[in-house]
C-alpha cells in the first residue's frame, strides 16, 4: 500500500509540481481552500485550516503519513496591504497544522521562504538571527517559530524555487521563457541576489530528508548565488532564446515594490553535510526544466 501525502496549498505552483513528481510512488491528496483543479492520478480535498477541531477531523479521515504544508499568502505586496490576513495565514494556520500533526504523530514538512533577512549578508546559514523587512517575511518568520514550538519533529524548509506554472499562476521562469518566446523586452534586476532551485530537485531532496527522519530548519537551495538578471540570461541560453530582449534593471528604481531584501541567498552547506549527495548545478536544473517541457509537464499544468 502506498504511503499518503497531504499537500496543502493544493492549487499552487509547488503543490502541483510536487504531486506530478510523486504521484506514481505515493498516494497524493492535494488540499485546497478555494480553487479546485483536476490532475490525473491525484486526489483533491477541500480542507478547512482555520478551525483546529475541523482540521483534526479531516486529518483523521485522510490518515496521511506525511503532511507538506505549502499553503500561504506569497504575494509580498498583498501581504503588506492585508497584514492581519497575512499574519493569520502565514503565521497562525501553520501552528494549527503543526499542533495536529504532532498530536497524531504525522511527519510534517513546512515550506518557508528566503525572505527572512535584511539582505545585508550573502549565503545566510540556518542559525542566522532573522531580520525580515516586510509583512510577508515577518509572517513567515512567525510561522516558522510556531511550527517548531508546536511540533519539534517538523522539517522546516527555507527555499526559493522555480518550475512550470499554470495559466492562473505563473512562475519567475515562466515569465522569462514566455516573454522571450513572444520577443518582449524583460527588465530583470541586476542588484537582487538569490539561490533558486528547481521544484523537482527541491522535492527529491525533501523526500530524502523525510526518509532519513531529519528535522529542524534546512536551507534547500542551489549552490550558485545569482542575480535575477543572470538567472534570466542563463535560462535563455539553455532554452535557446535571444538574450537581447533582457534588459538590466535595478530594484532601487522600482517604487511600486514593497521594501524587500536585495540579497536573499542562502547557504546549503548544512544540507550538503547532512546528506552528502551532489546537488545539480543551476544550469543542469534548467536543462531538466527543458526536459520537463518535452515530456508534457508544462502542458499538463497549463491546461489545468
Amino acid at each position: 500500500m502506498k504511503k499518503k501525502i497531504l499537500i496543502t496549498g493544493g492549487s499552487g505552483l509547488f503543490a502541483l509540481n510536487c504531486a506530478i513528481l510523486l504521484r506514481n510512488e505515493y498516494e497524493i491528496i492535494l488540499g485546497f481552500h478555494n480553487r479546485e483543479v483536476c490532475l490525473a492520478g491525484v486526489n483533491f480535498k477541500k480542507i478547512s485550516l482555520e478551525n483546529e477541531l475541523e482540521f483534526e477531523n479531516e486529518i483523521n479521515s485522510i490518515l496521511p503519513n506525511i503532511i507538506i504544508h505549502a499553503g500561504g499568502m506569497t504575494n509580498v505586496n498583498v501581504c503588506e496591504e492585508q497584514s492581519s490576513l497575512a499574519m493569520r495565514i502565514n503565521g497562525k494556520i501553520p501552528e494549527i497544522v503543526a499542533r495536529i500533526s504532532y498530536k497524531l504523530n504525522i511527519t510534517l514538512v513546512f515550506i518557508s521562504t528566503d525572505h527572512l533577512f535584511d539582505g545585508n549578508t550573502p549565503l545566510v546559514s540556518e542559525n542566522q538571527f532573522k531580520t525580515p523587512l516586510n509583512i510577508y517575511g515577518i509572517s513567515k518568520s512567525l510561522g516558522e517559530d510556531l511550527v517548531i514550538k508546536s511540533n519539534p519533529n517538523a522539517l522546516v524548509i527555507r527555499t526559493n524555487f522555480f518550475g512550470w506554472g499554470t495559466e492562473y499562476r505563473t512562475s519567475f521562469s515562466d515569465f522569462i521563457i514566455n516573454g522571450l518566446r513572444e520577443e518582449k523586452n524583460l527588465t530583470l534586476f541586476e542588484d537582487v541576489f538569490f539561490t533558486p532551485i528547481l521544484i523537482e530537485t527541491l522535492v527529491k531532496i525533501t523526500m530524502e530528508l523525510v526518509n532519513n527522519k531529519i528535522n529542524g530548519i534546512i536551507n534547500i537551495v542551489s549552490k550558485e548565488r545569482i542575480t535575477k538578471y543572470e538567472f534570466g540570461i542563463l535560462l535563455a541560453k539553455v532554452f535557446g532564446l535571444d538574450t537581447k530582449f533582457i534588459i538590466t534593471g535595478s530594484i532601487i528604481n522600482n517604487k511600486k515594490l514593497v521594501n524587500r531584501p536585495k540579497d536573499m541567498s542562502l547557504s546549503n552547506q548544512k544540507l550538503i553535510d547532512l546528506l552528502e549527495i551532489p546537488i545539480p548545478t543551476l544550469e543542469e536544473q534548467m536543462v531538466l526544466l527543458k526536459e520537463q517541457e518535452k515530456i508534457g509537464v508544462a502542458f499538463e499544468l497549463k491546461t489545468l
